[in-house]
C-alpha cells in the first residue's frame, strides 16, 4: 500500500541535497512538500509529489495542512521534520530574539505537529505514523572552537545546540505520551553536514572540521537517505524514541 509522507522545512540545504533520490525512491507514495514558500525543487514528471505552503511557526497553518491530508487522503504514514532558520555567528552577536526563533522551529513547531497529528488522525489503526524529528550532533557535544578561528561567523551558535539538545528530549518524550496512539517519533542527529557555499574559499576550517570525523570526510546529504527511509518504513516498527547519530564517528 502506498504511503502518505509529509515533509517540512522542503527549502532546507539537507531536503533539497536528497530530494531527488528521495522522490524518485517514493513513486508509489504520496509525498506532500511544503515550506512557507515556493520551493526551490524540480517537481516536474513527479505526478506523486504535491506542494502545499506551510508555516510550522503558525499553529493554525499547521492544522490546515493536517486537514487537508486527512480530508484527501485520510491517513497520514509518516513526516520528515526539516524545518529550520537561524543564524550562526560569535556569542557576543547573538540576542535573546535569536533564542526565540530557534525555540519556535526546533521545539514548538515539531511540538504542534506532534500534537495536532495525534488529534487529527486518532482514528488510524493497524499502522503507525512515524515522525522524524533532525536534530543535530551539536545537541549531543558542544563544537570545537578552535575550527572556527579564522572565521568566527561560522561557529554553530548556541541557540541552535541547546534546542536541538531540547529536541532529542522532547521526541523520547513524545514518544512515550504517544505510543498508545499508533505514533512513532525518533530522531536523526547528522553532523557535519556543512553547506558547500560555506566550505568556499574556507579550506582551514574544510580542514580542521574533517580531521575530527573518524571516515576521514564530510557528510553529504545522501548520507542521511537509508536512515529515513528505514524509519518510514515497518521495518523500523519496534522502534520509538531513539536518536541516530549520522556523523562519520564525530562523537565518538
Amino acid at each position: 500500500m502506498s504511503k502518505v509522507i509529509l515533509i517540512t522545512g522542503a527549502n532546507s540545504f539537507l531536503f533539497k541535497g536528497i530530494s531527488e533520490n528521495f522522490l524518485n525512491g517514493r513513486k508509489n507514495d504520496k509525498i506532500i512538500i511544503t515550506s512557507k514558500k515556493k520551493v526551490n525543487i524540480n517537481l516536474k514528471n513527479k505526478k506523486n509529489c504535491f506542494f502545499q505552503i506551510l508555516d510550522v511557526k503558525n499553529e493554525k497553518s499547521i492544522i490546515t495542512t493536517l486537514k487537508n491530508i486527512k480530508k484527501k487522503y485520510n491517513r497520514l504514514d509518516g513526516l520528515v521534520n526539516f524545518a529550520y532558520a537561524g543564524k550562526s555567528g560569535d556569542i557576543s552577536k547573538l540576542n535573546k530574539n535569536d533564542f526565540y526563533n530557534a525555540t519556535d522551529f526546533n521545539l514548538v513547531a515539531p511540538f504542534n505537529l506532534v500534537k495536532n497529528i495525534a488529534k487529527i488522525f486518532n482514528t488510524q489503526k493497524g499502522y503507525y505514523v512515524s515522525i522524524i524529528n533532525i536534530a543535530s550532533i551539536y545537541g549531543i557535544i558542544s563544537p570545537d572552537f578552535k575550527i572556527y578561528k579564522k572565521n568566527k561567523n561560522f561557529i554553530n551558535p548556541i541557540h541552535y545546540g541547546a534546542t536541538k539538545a531540547g529536541l532529542i528530549h522532547m521526541t523520547k518524550y513524545l514518544a512515550k505520551i504517544y505510543a498508545d496512539s499508533n505514533i512513532r517519533i525518533n530522531c536523526v542527529s547528522p553532523g557535519a553536514f556543512p553547506n558547500q557555499r560555506i566550505l568556499k574559499n574556507n579550506s582551514f576550517f574544510k580542514k580542521k572540521l574533517t580531521e575530527k570525523i573518524s571516515l576521514n570526510r564530510l557528510g553529504k546529504p545522501e548520507d542521511l537517505l537509508g536512515i529515513f527511509n528505514f524509519l518510514l518504513s515497518s521495518e523500523s516498527n519496534y522502534i520509538t524514541g531513539a536518536n541516530y547519530t549520522v556523523d562519520g564517528g564525530f562523537t565518538l
